[in-house]
Order: structure tokens, then sequence, then C-alpha cells
């Protein structure tokens, strides 16, 4: 357990002290970019249950703090989960269906140097008000009932220029990484959210029990493995180098590094469900580059010259798919 708490009687508040250079250590390893700590925030408003999540980001240029809060309407807390947040690894959650099970995203804004950080939550009974500073100090207090669900703050100490560039790089995190998310997501009042895709017309689409995937041919691949419509892991090449993906399920889990997904049951059938429909998007790929050529030789002009890359990514991966088939019959 990584804090020794206190507990004064009878006055209805906690105090706590946190092992800081212990808990430092161990976000400075999962979290080597710092601003992920929105995401994990996210995630446990989804997990919640959350029906709409609010990213607000201000600067307070007279006291020079920035300041990123994130807003739910999920569940909340009950009593044993706010005792609970004071413990890494401890989560009610349902470890068959949530992906949050570890209990670190809660503490990850840590990762960012904060002087502050507030979570006020309330579950319909009771509300609870957590205050962590910097220096791992902190205390639990009862307050007044307020609508259910969590909303946590998080202050830093910057300049106008750093909160400038926290704020562009929040914004762009967060569009990123969770701009999938089946839950209504704003960002200072602007929707962020976006369907799955890939930027190319050499792409195609599937859906299974094992959840959903977009597959296609780009200049310089993209590759996303997605648990519930938030990025969990980057640039793995599951269906060959070339291949650009977004897979999708919300039974994909990360592993304890958060920066990749485990490799377990849920990973081995989204990716079964993956290769399965590898035929019919090589068919569309080889379809759609016809159309293209087809579409250029009506125009006029030498069609060689008027491919673009992603059409030349497409006829690269097209004739390498060939050599492989007539190599395999040789064989």
């Amino acid at each position: 357990m990584p804090y020794a708490r206190s507990v004064t009687e009878g006055s209805g508040r906690q105090r706590f002290s946190v092992d800081i250079q212990g808990l430092l250590e161990a976000l400075t390893e999962q979290f080597p970019e710092p601003l992920l700590c929105v995401r994990e925030l996210i995630q446990n408003a989804a997990d919640a249950g959350a029906q709409r999540i609010e990213v607000d980001v201000s600067y307070d240029a007279s006291r020079q703090l920035f300041r990123i809060a994130v807003r739910d309407d999920g569940r909340g807390m009950n009593e044993p989960e706010v005792d609970g947040y004071l413990t890494i690894g401890f989560s009610e959650k349902d470890p068959s269906r949530q992906r949050g099970r570890f209990g670190v995203g809660k503490l990850s804004p840590y990762a960012l140097d904060i002087m502050r950080m507030v979570v006020e939550t309330c579950d319909g009974q009771i509300a609870h008000r957590l205050t962590f500073n910097g220096d791992g100090s902190g205390h639990i207090a009862k307050i007044d009932l307020r609508p259910r669900g969590t909303v946590v703050r998080v202050y830093k100490e910057t300049s106008r220029a750093d909160a400038e560039q926290l704020t562009q790089r929040t914004f762009g995190l967060v569009e990123e990484r969770c701009g999938s998310i089946g839950i209504p997501l704003f960002v200072n009042g602007q929707r962020v959210n976006r369907e799955i895709g890939l930027p190319t017309p050499y792409a195609w689409s599937f859906t299974s029990t094992d959840g959903v995937g977009v597959l296609g041919i780009c200049p310089e691949p993209i590759q996303e493995l997605m648990g519930g419509g938030i990025v969990l892991e980057t640039k793995a090449p599951i269906l060959g180098e070339e291949i650009s993906y977004v897979l999708d399920s919300p039974s994909l889990a990360p592993t304890l590094s958060r920066n990749a997904v485990r490799r377990d049951h849920a990973f081995d059938a989204l990716l079964r469900a993956a290769q399965a429909a590898m035929p019919a998007f090589t068919e569309k790929v080889a379809d759609a580059l016809r159309e293209r050529v087809e579409a250029l030789r009506a125009q006029g002009g030498a069609i060689e010259r008027s491919l673009d890359p992603a059409d030349r990514s497409a006829l690269e991966w097209l004739r390498q798919q060939l050599l492989c088939l007539l190599y395999t019959s040789d064989a």
C-alpha cells in the first residue's frame, strides 16, 4: 500500500499522506506522456457508466495555474470506493468487463507534476471531496449532496506559454486517443466524437461478435488498438507492416504498463476477426484501384504520373500479395 494514513476521530475528515517518490517512479514508467492522465480520467468516467463526459481546460494568469477538469454523470463513488481510491491496485470494477482494473489511472495526474488535485464525487446517497496536494499530503471530507457523478480537477503551476502548449496538446490527445468513445465527449464545450476510420479510399470495415475494425492501405501505416473507443496501443504490426488498421473491442484490456494491450483471449479473438476480413479487404483494395485507374484513363494523360501516394501504396501492396500467391502456388 503506497499510503500512510492517519484518521482524526470525530472530525468527519480523514487525512492521509502519499509515498510521493514511489508513486512518481511508478507513473514515470507507465506514463511517458504525462498528459495521458486525461485518457485515464476519461476511461474511469466511462467505466463509471457516464452518459456524458466533459473536459475543460483553462488558465488563471493571476495565479499562473493551468487547470484540467474532467466531469462525468456516472454512478459516483460510494464509501468503500472512496476509501479504496487511496490504494493503488484497488478497483471494484468488474474484471471481466472493465479495462481500468489496475486502479492506477486515478492518480495518474501526479505525472504532470501537479500542485493539487481535487476529486468531488456523489453516488446519490453521499458526497465526498478528496484533496491531494503536490507534496503527497491530503484529506477526505464529506460534502453536501450534488448531482450524481464525479469531477476531477487538476492544477499545475506554469507560465502562460507552457499553459498554451498544454492546452493544445490536451485537445489533440483527447480527440486522438478518446474521440471514438461511444459516449458524448466534449472539450471546452466542443464535441470531439468521431467515427472509427482511416484516411484512405483503400479501406474496408468489418463487424464481428468479437469487435469492429477498419483495415486500410495508407502511405504511412496507422495501427491502433482500442478498448471501447479509447486508444490503448499504437504501431503494433499485428497484420503486417503495410496494413493500417483500427481495431476496437470493449473486452481489450491494457497491460500494467498502460501503453499496450494484453495479449489475452479477447485480443486473440479480435485478431482472428481481422484476419478473417483480409480476403474481402484485398478484393476491396483491388476494386478501388481498378476504378481509380479507369477514372484516370478517362481523363487522358499518363496514368502512372497521376497516381497519388495512396494509389501507389495500394498498387505496391497488391503486387506483393500477387507475388506471395505466385510463390505459394509454385511451392
